[in-house]
């Protein structure tokens, strides 16, 4: 019967080890989905990431202070862990419809009254730390509680106790990051996802409860001991403690910082990546404190364990930027391997998965054993509970020291390379000194030990250098390990690596982000597949709008579009808002071809997030040009949302015009018409043009139809030569370029069964990596209009048409097979027995006469009747009709093509025009 107690609290502890598991998995979903939130009230700018992470890891820090200081004065602290988790729940419940409420309070009555300036930001700053403080404090409060309650009940075995509650915890987290980001946000959006967790938490809440009542009777707290020197049992040592889990907190943040980045330009920089990189970061911590819990107890000196690990920890960080440059070659013969199907892109995660493992693993295993031996440590010395508390206090608090010098101070002053470097300075110095307060140091086989750490740091410092060609390749797009042409500029920025690449002998010049290029433009050379689309961007408006004065173009690019705007003498400012001030200066390369970007006083360029920008300005804008990187990328998606479009018509003058750059390349008819949904909820009124065969134009208007272009005879001479050198030579010379109104867009729209993009419920962010990987085109819109031409088009007079380097999908119907095709095809009547042949049903057949008749006859009550139902049952015919224009024929090879000069040259493969 003696036992029968013990066994009791045994299972106790493993029922407690379960519930900690789904705390750290819950705990998971909070930090990301809070970030989520935050990111939309505040911007995605790099300040702002670090304010949401101080006011989340600060609240943890302030809790487990806390919880420690005050755990020993808690009779029942497993009771107090079940009231915070039923606390975490319940404010999980309203926090999605408190956030939207608030954040409608700031920018719809605070943001206009204040206006720009610290009085707007202070405000947001402020309502953020309140909407989620009080949360994050509770969070920190859990660990301390838990462990202080079971090691109550197993006094003699706080060791594993303190490693079994950092794996668990760690497992979760892990777990959830992936469940979060794949499963959960892809499913039920952001508010069903915090749902998620918050019903976790009141699951916890009853479980722990219903444990709780009967075996936490009797349990005391944990008194001082033991058998540790004096001097370990100072205000001293507690110091020296409390001061390695902050310096160990903040060097393994460098390191998590600088693989992020540096995986980032392997992976890719979309959300699902950075998802596998969280989670393959926090299972090494968990298998660093699995490891340690079975041996922590059993540690004849603890310290000098520690200090070990310190320098271990230092050397295995540095050898990751040793072993860096074989990542590309690794994902390159992968990428060449692998098919381009759906099988193949969960194959990319898993691969993805396993690289950032072999990459981040052996590091972060050390990481994990750091805390429970430092616990541990003060624990024997007879710190008491506190000890749980303070130092998860302290490393957290190191841990936001790392996050705000690495991304603010290291990596854009001394680069990418370094940031690592210096998170294992940080480690093997602190090693060194713990090995030397150890009294080993003094040892022959130690010292040397120490010196040959030392030593290899500096080899690695001094003798690696990676590749500029390798980290601007983009390896993850196409497989290729390195980007041909000379490396121009590199910069290591807050929020991408930027690259200038100049290729061709120096006749063409692309600017990069994180491998993807965003910009491509000839020097001296007949324009390149991007221009038409940056001159357009900027010069649409403009023959559009009679009177511009003010406009705004967010995304830098390269800078031809400002520049391209700044050509017109009406216009009186540009603003130009660019996230990553290193994309500013890699554009200034771009010579003559963009430097009234930089040279004009009329233009303004503001290193900002987009959203946060528009919502501290009073200013309105005659026109607001809109073209961020691909929306695949991390943040992006949030500037093609039913959220972004109102903001954006909120900053419109009156008669006011808005352009959106949308790919039509690496996306698929869904997304692009859930983004097309979101616009035109806001902009009902629309003209799309196609530059080239792979980027979407919208002009857009929210009080009246948009004009057609004109004009061309009030343009400067510059910009009528900017235009002719893109093969507009006036205005008559768009008409191959337009292909669609609001009418055959919503029609687009309206066929693919998805909802409008949303902050919200993400949907472009979510599933656009996946259609970048099998290289999908969104031709749908661009087979409508070939559909509209052959049914009712009357073919423009080609002989009166300059020759067209770059030839729009017009061109290339009204001149190839698929427009005989296609008229033969559709030009029927009921009674020829075509609707076999066809695979139309009879219904579609009988409106699209009807349509027929409609148009014939201009009868406008009719034409908005059967208008979007016929189109849209055309599109979903076209989807899997013989004539799908994705199948063969030069037309489709033309909108299938990569434009660039070979497989490895930069030129159109992707991006914001700019």
């Amino acid at each position: 019967m003696s036992h029968q107690p013990e066994q009791q609290h045994q299972r106790l502890a493993i029922a407690l080890f379960a519930v900690f598991t789904l705390s750290g998995f819950a705990g998971l979903i909070y930090e990301s989905i809070w970030s989520h939130y935050l990111k939309l009230f505040l911007g995605h700018a790099a300040y702002a990431q670090s304010l949401v992470l101080m006011i989340f890891m600060g609240g943890m820090a302030i809790g487990a202070y806390l919880a420690g200081r005050y755990s020993e004065r808690i009779a029942r602290p497993l009771m107090t862990y079940a009231a915070i988790e039923a606390l975490l729940g319940l404010a999980a419940l309203g926090f999605d419809p408190a956030f939207r409420a608030l954040s409608a309070l700031v920018f719809d009555t605070a943001a206009p009254a204040l206006g720009a300036g610290w009085a707007i930001d202070g405000l947001k700053w402020g309502l953020s730390a309140a909407v989620i403080l009080p949360q994050s404090v509770l969070l920190g409060a859990t660990f301390p509680l838990i462990s202080a309650s079971i090691i109550r009940l197993l006094p003699k075995q706080a060791g594993s106790v303190l490693g079994w509650l950092y794996f668990t915890n760690s497992l979760g987290a892990a777990v959830g990051v992936l469940v979060a980001g794949f499963v959960l946000v892809a499913t039920v959006g952001l508010p069903g996802t915090i749902l998620t967790a918050g019903l976790i938490n009141l699951v916890l809440a009853l479980a722990v409860y219903s444990l709780a009542r009967n075996g936490e009777q009797g349990a005391g707290a944990v008194e001082a001991t033991t058998s540790a020197p004096a001097d370990r049992g100072s205000e001293g040592w507690l110091r020296l403690m409390l001061a390695t889990a902050f310096i160990t907190g903040a060097a393994s943040f460098c390191y998590e910082i600088g693989w992020i980045r540096m995986l980032s330009l392997v992976l890719g920089s979309a959300t699902h990546s950075f998802e596998l990189m969280l989670s393959a970061f926090i299972l090494g911590l968990a298998l660093g404190a699995w490891w340690i819990r079975r041996r922590i107890d059993e540690l004849r000196d603890p310290l000098q364990t520690l200090a070990w690990i310190q320098v271990v920890m230092a050397v295995l960080a540095w050898l990751t930027v040793w072993v860096y440059d074989g990542a590309f070659d690794v994902m390159a013969g992968f990428m060449s391997a692998v098919a381009r199907t759906q099988q193949g892109y969960v194959l990319f995660n898993l691969f993805s998965h396993a690289l950032c493992i072999v990459l981040m693993l052996p590091t972060t295993i050390c990481a994990g054993m750091t805390l429970p031996l430092i616990t541990k440590l003060l624990l024997r010395a007879g710190g008491g509970e506190r000890s749980i508390g303070f130092v998860y206090a302290a490393n957290t608090l190191g841990a936001i020291a790392g996050v705000i010098a690495a991304v603010h101070v290291l990596m854009p002053l001394l680069g990418l390379r370094q940031v690592i470097l210096i998170g294992g300075v940080l480690d093997v110095g602190l090693g060194l000194y713990l090995l030397y307060r150890s009294r080993v140091l003094h040892r022959l086989h130690p010292a040397l030990a120490a010196a040959a750490a030392l030593g290899l740091g500096l080899a690695i410092a001094v003798g690696v250098h990676w590749d500029p060609r390798q980290l601007a390749s983009g390896v993850f797009r196409f497989g290729d390990s390195h980007v041909k042409g000379e490396v121009a500029y590199h910069r290591d920025g807050k929020t991408a690596s930027v690259a200038v690449i100049r290729h061709n002998g120096g006749r063409q010049i692309a600017i990069l982000t994180n491998g993807k290029p965003d910009a491509s433009l000839a020097i001296n050379a007949p324009s390149s597949a991007d221009d038409p689309t940056m001159v357009l961007l900027g010069a649409l408006p403009l023959l559009m709008h009679p009177a511009p004065r003010m406009a705004a173009v967010i995304g830098m690019g390269s800078g031809r579009s400002t520049h391209t705007l700044l050509l017109d003498p009406r216009l009186e400012r540009v603003d130009t808002i660019e996230i990553e001030r290193a994309m500013v200066e890699g554009a200034r390369l771009f010579g003559p071809l963009t430097e009234r970007t930089f040279t004009d006083p009329r233009s303004h360029i503001h290193v900002e997030d987009a959203k946060a920008y528009f919502s501290s300005t009073a200013r309105r804008y005659d026109l607001i040009v809109s073209e961020p990187s691909n929306p695949w990328v991390s943040g992006v998606a949030s500037l093609f949302s039913e959220e972004f479009y109102p903001l954006a018509r909120r900053q419109l003058a009156e008669g006011g015009l808005f352009v959106q750059w949308i790919q039509l390349y690496e996306i698929n008819d869904q997304l692009t018409a859930s983004i097309l949904k979101a616009m035109l909820r806001h902009f009902p009124y629309v003209r799309a043009f196609s530059p080239n065969s792979s980027d979407l134009l919208l002009v857009a208007a929210a009080d009246g139809p948009v004009p057609a272009p004109g004009g061309y005879d009030k343009l400067t001479q510059e910009l009528k030569d900017l235009l002719a050198g893109i093969d507009l030579p006036y205005a008559a010379s768009l008409r191959l370029r337009e292909v669609a109104d609001q009418r055959l867009l919503a029609a687009y729209a309206a066929a693919p069964d998805i909802p409008p993009n949303s902050d919200y419920f993400p949907i472009v962010d979510q599933r656009a990596v996946a259609h970048r990987f099998l290289q999908d085109r969104a031709a749908g819109l661009l087979d409508l209009h070939m559909l509209h031409q052959a049914l009712f088009g009357s073919p423009p007079d080609l002989d009166e048409l300059v020759p067209v380097r770059h030839p729009g999908p017009a061109a290339a119907a009204l001149r190839g097979e698929h427009a005989r095709q296609l008229t033969e095809y559709l030009r029927f009547r009921a009674d020829d027995g075509a609707a076999p042949e066809t695979g139309m049903d009879a219904a579609l057949l009988n409106q699209l006469i009807l349509l027929q008749g409609a148009m014939a006859s201009c009868d406008p009550v009719l034409i908005g009747r059967v208008w979007e139902p016929t189109y849209s049952g055309l599109l979903r015919t076209m989807a899997s009709s013989k004539y799908n224009l994705n199948n063969n024929d030069e037309s489709s090879m033309l909108r299938h093509g990569r434009f660039a000069a070979d497989r490895g040259e930069v030129s159109r493969a992707g991006g914001s025009a700019g």
